[in-house]
């Protein structure tokens, strides 16, 4: 098993998404960044494909939570608030 780090570099040397390969495939968590370094999502993969939580955030702020298993997601998804609360009824 083969394990590399990825880092992707936007066009002025900043970092906008980093993660993990294993044999070539996503594995682990991905973290993507603005160009200011504040996350805009952090999803999980297992072996190329979603599984576990993906969040999305806006202003550093959580926005949306989605669960994937294996590729599918699973559920609807959960909405977030400027205060962090859950939108969710």
């Amino acid at each position: 098993m083969e394990s590399q780090e990825l880092e992707q570099r936007d066009g002025g040397g900043r970092v906008v998404q980093r993660g993990r390969l294993v044999d070539g495939e996503l594995d682990g968590e991905l973290v993507q960044l603005d160009a200011a370094g504040v996350v805009l999502a952090k999803m999980s993969y297992k072996r190329g494909k979603l599984d576990g939580e993906s969040l999305f955030y806006d202003g550093g702020k959580l926005k949306v939570r989605l669960v994937y298993r294996d590729g599918l997601q699973q559920g609807e998804p959960i909405l977030y608030g400027d205060d962090g609360t859950s939108l969710r009824k």
